[in-house]
């Protein structure tokens, strides 16, 4: 996958917000950002992952295993997904000395770098941040523009 296939990486929080009905305005923006960005966007194996635990969990109404199993196993073949690698754990515990991430968060930008996907969409990190070669963007800010995605 190169960077003029694959511009975003999806984090587990727009998957969980397009889901959990607490936050209509962050429900309708994840939905847009997903319809949006679906066909230059991939996901992770850890995102999936994250998303099946937090959303059986974390929302207000938790949705049911099945449900849930149901809709990871829709993102994962619909969506690019990159594999977990021995490599990006490597480049994920690089990020966690260098930049001060988290794992979980160095994990996904290990992946974005090896990939060479320039963009992470998530509200983990500052939006416009840029560590190394990729920048975050958060798509719950007000003045965000999810067409800005489809370009």
């Amino acid at each position: 996958m190169t960077s003029d296939a694959c511009a975003y990486l999806i984090d587990t929080n727009v998957l969980i917000y397009s889901y959990d009905r607490a936050d209509p305005f962050k429900q309708t923006r994840a939905i847009e950002v997903l319809e949006t960005a679906r066909h230059r966007s991939a996901l992770t194996v850890q995102v999936l992952g994250e998303f099946y635990v937090n959303v059986t969990r974390k929302p207000l109404e938790p949705l049911p295993p099945d449900m849930a199993r149901q809709s990871v196993l829709h993102f994962a073949r619909s969506w690019r997904v990159l594999d977990l690698t021995s490599l990006m754990v490597r480049e994920a515990l690089r990020g966690v000395e260098r930049h001060k991430l988290s794992y979980w968060d160095s994990l996904l930008w290990g992946s974005a770098m090896l990939a060479g996907v320039p963009f992470i969409i998530t509200e983990d990190q500052q939006d416009r941040r840029l560590v190394e070669d990729v920048r975050y963007i958060n798509p719950f800010l007000p003045d965000f523009d999810p067409a800005s995605l489809s370009y």
